[in-house]
């Protein structure tokens, strides 16, 4: 407890000489798992963790930060390696419970104005840890480095590493993963020598944190240090002449002010009025980005990667007054049926009537009469075919070879002209169809199975200008 005091007044006296950050503090929950690896059989296994974290931001993109992470990882005898997911109750030997002060140091790898982030970071700290004994939950006992029994508990130094991204959730809300590699480095252990060579080496751990921003202010722009004035260095040279130095020069505090939290010093900031709800979405001007060209800013765009071009509403999002899947602005034929397939301009599309269209019509033996999936599939053809009034058609017949010839005949020229009656009464000239009874004649299957005659008695459109 003392040790996390400590560390909170050191972070308390150092971060007010820090440079002032966008959001210059956090603070983060994180909640994961971690194992212990190294050490002698049985291992331990993969079990949960959580931990708290506050850090300030530093200069430039450096944070410094502290935090506790408490463990309880249990070994388990069956587990061939060290990173079981769980154990088994009945196999559990020991328990190793724990936590870790921390103190680190994270360099943001990307701008802070990114909505997505990523850093890598090390520090140090203590590991506060004992193990119990998994049935009787009594700390076990070992040989000490004088020779006497003593509690398995120390107090060890650790080296911290870690490796993390984030995603901008809010201007004030971040969700991050991060990534650790503890190493335990027996400093503070009191264990016989030979012992402590049997323990882990190793705390790994991943985990799942969210943060909450706060204390805003402007970013400090890139700068050398000194004064707000700059400073004029001199030297005096061997043979005794002054000569000036570079100046150094500094941005005034004025210039760093950041009024609408937007990551772009005032300075430079074309749009100061930029709302926070835009945070992460700005040019380096501090104007509200436009992916898509569409009027609509990214941070109120629901849809924010429409087509260039494209007609949107108030959110963002196209408008499609045919509901033809073109956005209008885009489509050719803003006024196309709904329903009927179209190209990509939005017009109709008639590359359907380029080949065949074949109607397996389920007729009974000797029924002309089409059934009602087929008067579906007439429907849309019969829509474009109104949209296409160049386009004639010419209707063929087919049956199979049940019964003699000349009544076959028949019965195909029967259902050519029922196919054509359905679209003329679908308002189809008939000057445009011609109805042709084909016979037993282009079998597309064999007539020894029903399901081959079923194919056969078919009528085929053929399309023609």
């Amino acid at each position: 407890m003392r040790l996390l005091i400590l560390l909170v007044m050191l972070i308390t006296m150092i971060s007010p000489a820090f440079a002032e950050g966008f959001y210059r503090f956090s603070i983060s929950a994180d909640y994961g798992y971690a194992t212990l690896v190294g050490g002698v059989p049985p291992w331990y296994t993969i079990e949960n963790t959580y931990g708290l974290k506050i850090d300030t931001y530093f200069k430039n993109k450096w944070r410094i930060g502290m935090g506790i992470n408490r463990y309880k990882i249990y070994d388990d005898s069956s587990a061939h390696n060290e990173f079981k997911f769980g154990s088994d109750e009945q196999f559990r030997q020991k328990v190793w419970k724990g936590y870790d002060l921390v103190l680190f140091l994270n360099y943001n790898l990307t701008p802070y104005s990114s909505r997505l982030s990523a850093e890598a970071g090390f520090g140090g700290g203590v590991t506060v840890w004992k193990i119990h004994d998994a049935m009787t939950d009594t700390t076990i006992k070992t040989i000490g480095e004088r020779g006497e029994m003593t509690d398995l508990a120390a107090t060890e130094v650790l080296l911290l590493s870690k490796i993390g991204v984030g995603y901008r959730l809010h201007p004030r809300f971040m969700l991050g993963i991060d990534i650790y590699a503890n190493y335990l480095t027996g400093a503070g252990l009191e264990f016989d020598k030979t012992f402590e060579k049997q323990l882990s080496k190793w705390n790994l751990k991943t985990s799942i944190k969210l943060s909450y921003l706060f204390g805003i202010g402007g970013w400090p722009e890139k700068m050398t240090s000194g004064s707000s004035q700059g400073v004029i260095l001199q030297r005096i040279s061997q043979t005794g002449k002054n000569e000036p130095q570079p100046q150094e020069v500094t941005i005034p505090a004025q210039n760093r002010a950041d009024a609408d939290g937007d990551g772009i010093p005032d300075y430079n900031d074309d749009c100061p009025g930029t709302p926070g709800a835009a945070y992460g979405m700005v040019d380096l001007r501090g104007c509200p980005v436009d992916v898509d060209c569409d009027g609509v800013p990214d941070y109120l765009d629901k849809c924010p990667r429409n087509q260039v071009g494209a007609l949107v509403d108030t959110y963002g999002c196209p408008l499609d007054s045919d509901k033809d899947g073109v956005p209008d602005g885009l489509d050719d034929c803003p006024e196309s049926d709904s329903g009927l397939a179209v190209d990509n301009t939005g017009c109709i599309d008639l590359t359907v009537l380029e080949k065949p269209v074949i109607l397996n019509i389920k007729y009974e033996s000797g029924s002309f009469e089409i059934d009602r999936d087929t008067q579906e599939k007439l429907n849309q053809i019969s829509r474009l075919l109104l949209k296409a009034p160049g386009i004639r058609v010419e209707i063929n017949g087919y049956t199979d070879n049940i019964g003699t010839a000349e009544a076959n005949q028949s019965l195909s020229q029967k259902r050519a002209n029922r196919v054509r009656d359905y679209l003329a009464k679908m308002g189809i000239e008939s000057s445009r169809l011609t109805p042709v009874g084909k016979g037993e004649v282009n079998f597309v299957a064999s007539n020894e199975t029903s399901e081959g005659r079923q194919k056969n008695r078919r009528v085929e459109l053929v399309f023609f200008k």
